[in-house]
């Protein structure tokens, strides 16, 4: 008698494709297939040769496993996506609070090394040194006697066979040999938390335009108390001051064009960020003088020459060692909408309700 029976090895194998794609679900249907096959197998059996007890309950066992597959997948995801959720708004809890954390980055761009500083309470013999993504050592400066105060980072961004290193971010540490010995000197960042940006799955607090991992926070504590301000309309016809201001591309740079103050003249880095923190694109400005505004020379493209989309962007500052003042004040004249957010319209610069420091 002719039949169309499949056997236990078929549905055996079948299953076991399924488990192993458990995590990519790229066949939502896993169970039902087996179901259908499984059914198919009963309808076709022969009914001289009918199947033993033994091989359906193997059968309805792997069918079990199966099940159980998909659903731990799924429990796991749940996990996975909460424990997001909690870290997320773990993060929240520092918005508008003053931090104090270690920041030991430099940034290289175009061949050139922006950024890096660091601050002697006496005098010391300073040593630098400087290291790759992967924690590789790639330059040692030794810059022998040095003043107290607060000194830039001057560094070629060549390693150590005089090799020009690649585009990209460098920690770097400090040490310094004076009366009391040696040790590390620590570089910091002070300001209020202005946002939560996100970066190769990584979250970070923007304080004055710079990226902080939150494990580096050294200390945290309440802002002064200002004006209470219920809701963004509630700064409309009030003097403010924001931290600094946001970018409203579309097309081009709408309403006033943001840029930065330094406190004496210096090299100077701008990178621009998307809502998401992703890096668009680091624009050398080359030296800018000291006590002059400069506007920032974007063009809305991105690394690749491709026009962005339109939306918010913001930008940080990067210099050797002089101060960047990115500050906007003025009275807030209305609200503009962007993606149902709404921003203060600070005499035709576009602010962020949480940049603001001070109201009038």
């Amino acid at each position: 008698m002719e039949t169309n029976a499949m056997g236990n090895a078929a549905l055996a194998r079948v299953a076991s494709e399924y488990k192993a794609r458990e995590d990519e679900e790229k066949d939502p249907l896993g169970r039902e297939a087996f179901l259908t096959m499984l059914v198919a197998q009963l309808q076709n059996q022969d009914p001289l040769n009918p199947m033993e007890g033994t091989d359906f309950t193997s059968q309805l066992a792997q069918f079990s496993q199966l099940e159980a597959a998909f659903n731990t997948n799924k429990t796991l995801e749940s996990i996975l996506k909460a424990m997001e959720a909690g870290s997320s708004r773990d993060l929240e809890a520092y918005m508008g609070k003053e931090i104090l954390a270690e920041v030991d980055s430099i940034e290289v761009s175009s061949g050139k090394a922006v950024g890096g500083f660091y601050t002697l309470e006496e005098n010391a013999s300073v040593t630098i040194n400087i290291y790759d993504e992967k924690g590789q050592q790639v330059r040692t400066l030794s810059l022998g006697q040095q003043e107290a105060g607060s000194h830039p980072i001057s560094w070629d961004a060549r390693d150590t066979g005089d090799r020009q290193v690649a585009d990209g971010s460098y920690r770097y540490d400090v040490i310094a040999m004076g009366p009391g010995g040696m040790e590390r000197v620590q570089t910091t960042v002070e300001g209020t938390v202005e946002g939560i940006l996100y970066a190769n799955g990584k979250a970070y607090l923007q304080v004055k335009g710079t990226f902080v991992d939150p494990e580096s926070l050294l200390k945290v504590w309440e802002k002064p108390a200002t004006a209470p301000v219920i809701s963004p309309m509630e700064y409309i016809g009030r003097e403010v001051t924001a931290e600094t201001a946001s970018i409203d591309f579309d097309g081009r740079i709408l309403g006033n064009i943001p840029g930065y103050t330094l406190d004496r003249e210096d090299e100077v880095l701008v990178e621009i960020y998307d809502r998401e923190g992703n890096l668009v694109k680091s624009l050398y400005e080359g030296t800018k003088s000291g006590g002059d505004f400069h506007e920032i020379s974007w063009d809305g493209k991105d690394r690749f020459g491709v026009t962005v989309a339109p939306g918010i962007y913001s930008y940080r500052v990067l210099s050797k060692g002089a101060m960047a003042d990115t500050r906007v004040s003025g009275e807030v004249t209305g609200l503009v909408y962007r993606n149902g957010i709404p921003y203060l319209n600070v005499d035709g610069s576009l602010v962020s309700s949480g940049a603001v420091r001070s109201v009038g």
